[in-house]
């Protein structure tokens, strides 16, 4: 068991959140959480999202996801480091 001073949270950061379904470990995590800290910011990444909007709208409730920025290669910040195919 982690002891872990909950109130010292104040950012948790999730790669791979598509990942943030069922009984994976960051859904446990973030229950843990969300039910011991007031105030805290989530940043949570991934690179392949679903296209399935159900399986999204669960992530997003998961981690208490309030907004969604999408960046695609076309995007300026994204595009000087894409490399051509």
């Amino acid at each position: 068991s982690w002891l872990i001073d909950y109130k010292r949270i104040v950012l948790v950061v999730y790669d791979e959140a598509h990942w943030a379904t069922g009984k994976y470990a960051y859904t446990n995590i973030h229950g843990l959480i969300a039910k011991n800290k007031i105030a805290y910011r989530v940043l949570a990444l991934t690179a392949t999202p679903d296209n399935d909007l159900k399986k999204l709208q669960k992530i997003n409730k998961n981690l208490h996801i309030e907004k969604i920025e999408i960046w695609e290669e076309d995007d300026p910040d994204v595009r000087k480091y894409i490399k051509e195919k």
